[in-house]
C-alpha cells in the first residue's frame, strides 16, 4: 500500500527483486510512477507515487496476496 501514497526512491529500490538489474527496474518503475521531489525544511525528499491508470492493478493483485498470505495462515 506504501506505493501508492508514496514511497521513498530508498525504500522503492530495495524492494527491487533479485533476478532485475538495477537500471531495469528504475526504468520499469519510473513508467508506472510518478517520481516526485519534495521539500521539508529545506530538505529534498525524492519518492514514487502509483500512477492513477495503475491502482486498480495494485488493488487487485494487493488483494489476491493478502488472501494468499492468510490462507497459508489458516491452513
Amino acid at each position: 500500500m506504501e506505493l501508492k501514497d508514496g514511497m521513498s526512491t530508498t525504500s522503492a529500490l530495495s524492494q527491487k527483486p533479485v533476478n532485475f538489474a538495477d537500471k531495469t527496474f528504475q526504468i520499469e518503475i519510473k513508467q508506472k510512477c510518478e517520481y516526485k521531489v519534495t521539500q521539508i525544511k529545506k530538505i529534498r525528499h525524492f519518492g514514487y507515487i502509483l500512477k492513477q491508470e495503475f491502482i486498480p492493478y495494485f488493488e487487485k493483485l494487493h488483494g489476491e496476496y493478502v488472501e494468499t498470505i492468510d490462507k497459508g495462515f489458516n491452513d
